[in-house]
């Protein structure tokens, strides 16, 4: 894993072990280009630091055109070994990353997808070995279903009008979150008199 991560979310992450660790073997490395999910790396050897563990199976969770997906396949080519991807847009990746792209889909024995729609993509690109599906974890004891109570209580908070529907939005503030087509669907909703129950909610 990554030492440090100067992302766009967090500006200087940095790893620490916690007691969950316990069972796992991590080990932090320096990276080069910190904060670029395409082009960071290990400038250190990393050939040897997975040989030396000797893995049954090799996993990346990076996608399949980045840079550290290539360094981690080429690593290890004696030995079974898979990708993550979450992209669910069809757009193909600029050269030479098509081409890293490209040469981790043969090298690889299966892929894990984020859900069906990057799966959708992953055969739009031509991928044709198996997929497992590999949705994002949660912590369960914060997103719950909550009691009437608590969901009155919480509307109460954030002045929603009673009886209105809340249509709601969690994410990242971004134009490629579909944004704009929302605020378009906002403004569609205020003017409609039968829509005017709507109540729209941004957490972002």
């Amino acid at each position: 894993v990554p030492r440090h991560w100067k992302g766009d979310l967090i500006r200087d992450l940095r790893f620490e072990p916690s007691k969950e660790d316990r069972a796992l073997r991590i080990l932090p490395l320096p990276v080069a280009i910190s904060g670029n999910g395409s082009l960071f790396f290990y400038p250190t050897r990393v050939k040897q630091l997975l040989a030396a563990q000797k893995p049954d199976h090799v996993y990346v969770h990076e996608e399949p055109w980045s840079i550290a997906a290539l360094q981690a396949f080429s690593a290890l080519r004696d030995r079974p070994r898979s990708f993550f991807t979450n992209q669910n847009l069809k757009k193909k990746v600029p050269l030479p990353f098509r081409v890293a792209e490209r040469w981790v889909f043969e090298q690889s024995d299966h892929a894990y997808a984020l859900s069906s729609e990057a799966e959708d993509v992953l055969r739009w690109k031509g991928y044709s070995k198996p997929v497992h599906y590999l949705p994002f974890s949660y912590d369960a004891a914060i997103f719950r279903v909550r009691s009437a109570e608590e969901r009155e209580r919480r509307r109460r908070e954030l002045k929603i009008p009673e009886g209105a529907t809340v249509v709601g939005y969690l994410g990242r503030l971004t134009e490629e979150k579909g944004i704009a087509e929302l605020i378009g669907a906002m403004k569609t909703t205020v003017q409609d008199p039968a829509l005017a129950h709507a109540h729209f909610l941004w957490v972002g």
